[in-house]
């Protein structure tokens, strides 16, 4: 009899080691499938932050580059507003010269008719 019961307690023992080595390889494999879920969860977070900064450094790119086409076309302006200025000095120059000459001319003539009178 209490060999009949050792050897119960060896097989109750025995059936209990095999549902704890079950259990065991089933938590293996969920920390497994959660260590997975996790990287693959991982990759989707870090494509999903990549693609994020990506579309703001995109939007900063475009807000440069339209400040840049601002000031270029700016100073465009500006160096047009300038070669009209230069223009119309350079004008101002040569018709300034002109009156020059003719009253130069005028006084000369003036000087010549004075002599001849004399």
């Amino acid at each position: 009899n209490a060999l009949q019961n050792a050897y119960a307690q060896v097989a109750a023992a025995q059936q209990h080691f095999k549902k704890l080595q079950t259990d065991a390889e089933k938590y293996h494999q969920i920390h497994q499938h959660l260590i997975e879920t996790m990287a693959t969860k991982t990759k989707e977070q870090t494509r999903d932050i990549e693609k994020l900064y990506k579309e703001k450094v995109d939007k900063a790119m475009e807000k440069l580059e339209e400040e840049a086409k601002e000031e270029r076309l700016a100073i465009e302006e500006e160096i047009a507003r300038i070669e009209e200025e230069e223009r119309i000095l350079k004008k101002e120059m040569l018709e300034y010269k002109e009156y020059l000459k003719r009253e130069e001319i005028s006084a000369n003539a003036t000087t010549e008719d004075g002599e001849e009178e004399e």
